[in-house]
């Protein structure tokens, strides 16, 4: 049973904004990521309000960051807007804070993922395992999707 509570928002322009109430664990990061993609195709950029959230393992982690790869190889944005102490935590150990929380670039900016690619190694935070090589890949199939490439 799910102890997770999703509500979508309109925010500022053609944002949306999901806030996230519970826990995000093996049994709900599936709903969770169904969410997040649904008002990420309906949307241009997209907001996480993760505040409230009371405990995230390494499935919620998968959730956000496929929402961020989706995002990005669609030239659309994805931040974290608010993370509750265990998420910051979560976020910071694996890295990907710096990623999550990014501010969008400038359309004169490479590509989106490429803008991705950057954001790992200008923001202090450690290299992720593969994301050069797929981002590359992506690049090169014109895929939107990261799902699309093998690791």
């Amino acid at each position: 049973m799910s102890r997770l509570a999703l509500t979508v928002t309109a925010a500022a322009g053609d944002r949306a904004r999901v806030v996230v109430v519970g826990e995000i664990d093996l049994d709900s990061a599936a709903d969770l990521g169904r969410v997040l993609t649904c008002t990420l195709h309906a949307s241009a950029a997209l907001e996480i309000d993760l505040a409230r959230v009371s405990f995230c393992d390494c499935s919620g982690l998968r959730a956000l960051m496929d929402t961020w790869y989706r995002a990005g190889s669609r030239g659309q944005t994805v931040a974290v807007i608010d993370a509750s102490p265990c998420v910051r935590r979560l976020l910071e150990l694996t890295g990907t804070l710096g990623l999550l929380t990014a501010k969008a670039e400038s359309d004169s900016d490479p590509p989106a993922v490429v803008r991705h690619e950057r954001a790992v190694t200008e923001s202090g935070g450690r290299s992720h395992p593969g994301l050069r090589r797929i981002s590359a890949a992506l690049l090169r199939q014109g895929s939107d999707d990261a799902d699309a490439v093998q690791d």
